[in-house]
């Protein structure tokens, strides 16, 4: 029950309305921890944190599709266990400091 009810949450907060592109926010006030062995992927998404973020070391962060910008920012503090970029046609921007603890794949696309 309980990932469902996180499937439901987190597909309702994805999208911003009005936008071709969406957005993955994780609020001011609110964290998001993830367990090792997850593996999040952002299809032409972009990823703002304000509150915080904390991956599991063995846990993958994934940047996918076709849209030309995506990006990583906000106010809050980003752990990503491992970041993936995998944009053939686009780039994803880097518009505050991360940490990672495993690595970062670049596949294809541009940071």
């Amino acid at each position: 029950m309980k990932n469902l009810l996180f499937t439901i949450l987190i597909t309702a907060s994805t999208v911003s309305a009005g936008s071709a592109q969406g957005i993955f926010r994780v609020s001011a006030g609110t964290e998001m921890l993830v367990n090792n062995g997850v593996r999040i992927v952002l299809n032409n998404t972009s990823f703002e944190s304000n509150g915080g973020l904390g991956l599991g070391s063995l846990s993958r962060f994934v940047f996918t599709g076709n849209s030309s910008v995506a990006s990583i920012s906000g106010t809050g503090n980003i752990v990503f266990g491992e970041l993936e970029f995998n944009k053939p046609s686009g780039v994803v921007q880097l518009n505050r400091m991360v940490s990672i603890f495993s690595g970062v794949n670049f596949t294809s696309g541009n940071l």
